[in-house]
C-alpha cells in the first residue's frame, strides 16, 4: 500500500513538473501582442525578446539600416521617424494556433495603423515643392544636400505627426517560430506592410507608376 501511494506521488510529481515546463513558455497569442506593443511604445531593450528577424528578407524590403545611413540620419531622426509611424499601432487577436512540434505557430491579427497612403502623397507634394524652390534661388543661396534631407525628414514628421489622420486596418497572419524554445515573432512582408500602414505596398505602386511614365 505505501508502495502503491509512493509511486503516486512520484507520478503526480512528474506529472506537475512537467505541466510546469510547459506552463514556461510565453504563448504565441502573449508573444505577439507584447512583441507589438513593444513596437509601438519602441523599447528596444524589449524587441529582441519577441521579434525574430532571421526570417526577414531584407533584400526585397531594401535595407533600412543603410539608407538611414545613405541620408545620414542620426539615431534621434530615426527615433522621432518611428515613433511618428507607430504612434496609432493598436491590434485585435482573432485566433492562434501552435504546433510546437513543427515549431512554428500562428497568430490572426487585424492590426491598425496610419494609413501611409495620403501621407505619402502629400509628402511628394511638399518635397517637390521644395526641391523646385531650392532650384530656383541663386548660386550660393541653395541649401545644401544635408540641408534637403533634414527638411525633407522635419516635412515627413510633421505630416505623421498630423491629427485626425486616416487608419488602415489589414488582418494578416503573424508567423512566429520557436528559438530556444520559446516563441518569437518571424515577420513576413505581409506583417511589415501592414505595420508600415501600408507603405510597401503604395512604394510598389508609385515605382510602377513612374516604370509606366518613362516607358
Amino acid at each position: 500500500m505505501k508502495r502503491t501511494l509512493l509511486a503516486l506521488l512520484v507520478g503526480l510529481s512528474l506529472l506537475l513538473s512537467l505541466a510546469a515546463c510547459g506552463s514556461g513558455r510565453t504563448s504565441a497569442q502573449e508573444v505577439t501582442e507584447q512583441g507589438l506593443a513593444a513596437l509601438r511604445d519602441l523599447d528596444v531593450l524589449a524587441l529582441p525578446q519577441y521579434w525574430n528577424t532571421d526570417g526577414l528578407n531584407l533584400d526585397d524590403l531594401g535595407d533600412l539600416s543603410q539608407a538611414g545611413e545613405e541620408l545620414d540620419l542620426s539615431a534621434e531622426d530615426t527615433a522621432a521617424l518611428a515613433q511618428a509611424m507607430t504612434r496609432h499601432l493598436s491590434w485585435q487577436v482573432i485566433s492562434a494556433q501552435e504546433d510546437p512540434g513543427a515549431g512554428t505557430a500562428s497568430v490572426t491579427v487585424s492590426l491598425t495603423n496610419l494609413d501611409m497612403a495620403p501621407v505619402v502623397g502629400q509628402f511628394l507634394q511638399e518635397a517637390f515643392s521644395d526641391a523646385l524652390s531650392s532650384a530656383l534661388q541663386a548660386d550660393g543661396q541653395q541649401p545644401t544636400e544635408e540641408e534637403m534631407t533634414q527638411q525633407y525628414l522635419q516635412t515627413l514628421t510633421d505630416l505623421l505627426n498630423q491629427e485626425g489622420l486616416d487608419t488602415r486596418t489589414t488582418t494578416v497572419e503573424v508567423p512566429l517560430t520557436l528559438v530556444d524554445g520559446q516563441w518569437k515573432i518571424t515577420p513576413d512582408e505581409a506583417v511589415v506592410d501592414a505595420l508600415l500602414g501600408g507603405l510597401l505596398t503604395t512604394g510598389e505602386a508609385l515605382t510602377s507608376l513612374l516604370e509606366e511614365s518613362v516607358a
